[in-house]
C-alpha cells in the first residue's frame, strides 16, 4: 500500500513575489473526499491543515480537495509547506481543470513524509497529464487543487499541510530549437512542440527530409513520443552531442501515423533528428521527450500509452488508480492463484491480464463505461463474479476453477446479454 505524491520534489527557497493560494488559516474551504472503506478527517491545527486518515487494513485513497479559479501563464511554479507522521505512502497533487474531467499531477511513490516542515516545489516541468479526455494534455486553467494520501503501506496517520502559494516565472530559456528540412507557410517546425496538438508540422515536399530538436544542452533522454499527423513511413531517430556525428537510436519500418512510443535507454545528447524518407509528404502533431526512467522498463512505456488514451482503454493500475482484487481456483491448491479485479480483469500465476471488451453500434465499452457489481454464487459460495451493467446490455464474469489441487485449470464465463429496447 503507497502513498502517492505526484510532484517530483524539488526543494527552492519561497520567493517574496509568490501569491498565496491558501494560507490554511481557514481549513472550511477544503472538503474531504476518501475512497470506500477510508476514513479521512480534516482538522485546523495552529494555522495549518492537517489530514487525520486510516486505510483500515486495506488500499484506497484518503483527499482533500479545493475549489480554486486560476489562469494559468506560459510557466509557473506551485510551492507548499507540508510534514507527516504516516508510513511511507503516495502523496499526490492533483490539478483539475474546470471540467473536472481533467486531471494533471506530481507525486511521490511511497514517501518518506519529513517530520518538519518542509518546503516542496513543483515547477510547470513537473507537472504530468494524468488522466482525462483532453486532446492537447495542456494545463491553461485550475478548477480545483487536491491533495491526496494513497496507500502505499496503508496504515493511519496525519498529514500536515501550510501555505500553498504560486509563482509565474519568466518564460523557460531552456526551450527547446526546432529546425525542419523544409516546412509550409504556417505550418513551421515549431508547431511540432509547441504543447498542442492542434497544430502541425508539415514539410514542403515528400522524399528525404528531417526535423531536427535542438535541446539546447546535453540531457539524458529516455525516449520520444510523436504524434504523427499522416502515415509516417520508414524513419530513423538520430541523436548527436555535436550536430555533427549521429548514432541512429531507433529506426522505425512502415509507420502508419497516430502516435508512436520510442524508448531510447541509456542515450544523452543534445540534438535528436528525425530523418524521414521515401514518403510522399510529413506533418508532426506533438513531439515530447521523455524522461531518463521512460527507456528503463516496458511498464513505463504503458503506464504513458494508459495516460495518453481514453480511461477504460487500459487496466485501471497503469493510469495509477488501485483496484480491488479476489482469488479464485481449486480448494488446497497451495501455488498462486488467478485473480478477478472489481472491474472483471482476469490475472492469471503466468502474469497474463485477461481484459473485456464488449463493442456496441461502433464504440468499444470498457470498464469506465459501465456500472460493475460483484458477487459471489448464491451470495456466499465462494465463486466470485464482477457484472458490468450498461443501459444496452449487461456482462456477466464468472471465473472458477476446476481440476485436482496438484493440477489446476481456470476457467472463465463470459455471459452477454442484450438490454436494449431495440432489436
Amino acid at each position: 500500500m503507497r502513498l502517492r505524491l505526484t510532484i517530483l520534489i524539488l526543494l527552492f527557497a519561497a520567493t517574496a513575489r509568490a501569491d498565496v493560494i491558501d494560507d490554511l488559516d481557514d481549513v472550511s474551504k477544503w472538503t474531504a473526499a476518501p475512497s470506500d472503506g477510508v476514513s479521512l478527517n480534516l482538522a485546523p491545527d495552529h494555522g495549518a491543515l492537517r489530514m487525520d486518515f486510516d486505510f483500515r487494513g486495506h488500499g484506497g485513497w484518503a483527499a482533500a480537495r479545493r475549489n480554486v479559479n486560476l489562469e494559468l501563464p506560459a510557466n509557473y511554479r506551485f510551492a507548499f509547506r507540508i510534514k507527516g507522521e504516516t508510513p511511507p505512502n503516495t502523496l499526490e497533487i492533483k490539478f483539475i481543470d474546470p471540467s473536472g474531467e481533467n486531471v494533471w499531477w506530481v507525486r511521490r511513490v511511497a514517501w518518506e513524509f519529513p517530520r518538519d516542515w518542509t518546503e516542496v516545489v513543483a515547477d510547470k516541468r513537473n507537472i504530468e497529464f494524468a488522466w482525462g479526455p483532453s486532446a492537447n494534455h495542456v494545463l491553461t486553467k485550475i478548477g480545483a487543487i487536491e491533495v491526496t494520501v494513497t496507500a502505499a503501506s496503508g496504515g493511519k496517520g496525519s498529514v500536515w499541510l501550510d501555505r500553498i502559494t504560486f509563482d509565474e516565472l519568466p518564460a523557460d530559456a531552456s526551450t527547446p530549437l526546432v529546425t525542419a528540412s523544409s516546412s509550409q507557410e504556417g505550418q513551421t517546425p515549431d508547431r511540432a512542440m509547441d504543447g498542442r496538438t492542434d497544430t502541425a508540422w508539415r514539410s514542403a515536399r515528400g522524399g528525404a527530409q528531417w526535423l531536427t530538436v535542438d535541446l539546447k544542452t546535453i540531457r539524458e533522454i529516455g525516449g520520444l513520443v510523436i504524434q504523427w499527423n499522416a502515415p509516417a513511413g520508414d524513419y530513423d531517430v538520430a541523436a548527436s552531442v555535436d550536430a555533427n556525428e549521429w548514432t541512429v537510436v531507433r529506426s522505425v519500418k512502415n509507420g502508419n501515423g497516430g502516435r508512436d512510443y520510442l524508448q531510447t535507454p541509456n542515450a544523452a545528447a543534445r540534438y535528436i533528428r528525425i530523418n524521414m524518407k521515401g514518403g510522399a509528404s510529413y506533418a508532426i502533431d506533438e513531439i515530447t521527450i521523455e524522461p531518463p526512467r521512460f527507456g528503463d522498463r516496458i511498464i513505463n512505456v504503458y503506464q504513458r500509452m494508459a495516460r495518453d488514451a481514453a480511461r477504460g482503454r487500459y487496466p485501471r493500475g497503469l493510469i495509477g488508480e488501485l483496484a480491488y482484487w479476489t482469488i479464485f481456483g481449486v480448494d488446497r491448491d497451495e501455488g498462486a492463484k488467478p485473480l478477478l479485479s472489481e472491474d472483471g480483469a482476469i490475472e492469471t500465476p503466468a502474469g497474463i491480464t485477461i481484459e473485456p471488451f464488449v463493442r456496441v453500434d461502433g464504440r468499444l465499452m470498457t470498464w469506465a463505461d459501465v456500472t460493475t457489481i460483484q458477487s459471489l454464487e448464491q451470495n456466499s459460495l465462494p465463486l466470485p463474479s464482477t457484472t458490468w451493467r450498461h443501459p444496452k446490455f449487461t456482462l456477466e464474469i464468472a471465473p472458477f476453477g476446476a481440476g485436482l489441487a496438484a493440477a489446476p485449470i481456470g476457467y472463465a464465463r463470459y455471459r452477454l446479454r442484450n438490454t436494449s429496447t431495440h432489436s
